[in-house]
């Protein structure tokens, strides 16, 4: 594979520079309000969803190049534009101090008492608009219990993070109404039967129930590709771990 994309870049001759500019000006559009079209139709990006996740990108861009010019900067510093210096400048102090003023000055440090409540508080309430993926309303649709199903009585025998049972008694088959945010890894069976789930237009999670009685058990379930990612994210902390320790080698 390395051999192959290493044949593509030396035939398209494109320097490395140009490659991580282009990658810094992509990842910008697809943060800003012109990439909505794109977010509109592709569903891929539906469920990244959030626009500004590709900022991340855009800063590892910036740094890479901001560290490539540093040579340039130093062999020209005897020809270097008085402009251009201020330009830069000015730049480098206005992320400095928008950092300073939003990040730092409007922290709001808690003891571990006051964080504890404010943590229990919030649960439960409106979410932050810019949580919001594109496909669900803002506003959402009031709830007056945990799980809502038409005119079948429900009885919820447990209700934690990632596990959630309740009871339901028999009736028309219709929907329920979970008070949880749909996510596809949300998996709702009834004894060996799977559930069929979908999104409702504010985004809450939607079962479809079977007429019998039942007990639903709704689990969320990590893909194999997380415990995949994990593992290889704890090989290449220890991988970075070891090149940066010390060794030596003792010369003979």
């Amino acid at each position: 594979m390395y051999y192959v994309i290493k044949k593509i870049y030396n035939y398209l001759a494109i320097p490395r520079a140009l490659l991580i500019v282009g990658l810094g000006f992509f990842s910008f559009f697809m943060a800003s309000p012109l990439s909505y079209p794109l977010w509109k139709v592709l569903p891929p990006l539906q469920q990244t969803q959030f626009p500004w996740r590709w900022l991340a990108i855009f800063s590892m861009s910036a740094s890479v190049l901001a560290a490539a010019a540093m040579p340039v900067w130093v062999s020209q510093r005897q020809r270097v534009n008085r402009a251009m210096v201020l330009l830069v400048s000015g730049l480098v102090f206005i992320a400095l101090s928008f950092t300073l003023s939003h990040v730092v000055r409007e922290a709001v440090y808690l003891q571990a008492s006051q964080f504890d409540a404010t943590l229990a508080r919030i649960r439960g309430s409106e979410s932050v608009n810019y949580w919001i993926p594109i496909w669900a309303r803002s506003r959402r649709q009031p709830m007056q219990s945990q799980i809502e199903a038409s005119d079948r009585p429900v009885t919820i025998r447990t209700w934690q993070p990632e596990h959630r049972s309740f009871d339901l008694a028999e009736g028309s088959a219709t929907e329920a109404r979970v008070k949880t945010f749909y996510y596809p890894h949300w998996s709702a069976t009834s004894g060996e039967q799977v559930l069929r789930t979908r999104p409702a237009s504010d985004g809450a999670l939607l079962i479809s129930l079977p007429q019998r009685a039942a007990t639903v058990n709704l689990d969320f379930r990590e893909p194999p590709r997380t415990r995949i990612a994990a593992g290889i994210s704890a090989l290449g902390w220890l991988s970075i771990g070891a090149f940066a320790a010390p060794w030596r080698r003792r010369k003979r």
